[in-house]
């Protein structure tokens, strides 16, 4: 696993900005110092799978706990489109 130095963390409306990385994190699994590994997705394969998770979702006959669930996945895939932060700053 290639190790990744973070430093400047910035903190606005519960989004963590960090420094860029060069190279450039890619989706997939990432480990903070010895926390817990965890699971990255850029932004632009979030969108892809929020996609894919809708249509999942128009399923009638999904168990109803896991359509929670996924929901809620699906939330936070779609908080990562930039095109909504752009609509956010512009009414404020």
């Amino acid at each position: 696993m290639e190790k990744i130095i973070y430093t400047e963390i910035k903190t606005e409306n519960g989004i963590r900005s960090l420094a860029m990385q060069d190279p450039r994190v890619e989706t997939g699994i990432i480990q903070f110092g010895d926390d817990w590994r965890g699971l990255f997705i850029r932004g632009d394969n979030c969108l892809g799978y929020a996609l894919d998770l809708e249509e999942i979702l128009k399923e009638e006959n999904t168990d109803p706990i896991i359509k929670i669930r996924l929901q809620s996945l699906l939330e936070l895939l779609k908080s990562t489109d930039e095109r909504v932060k752009t609509e956010r700053e512009h009414k404020d």
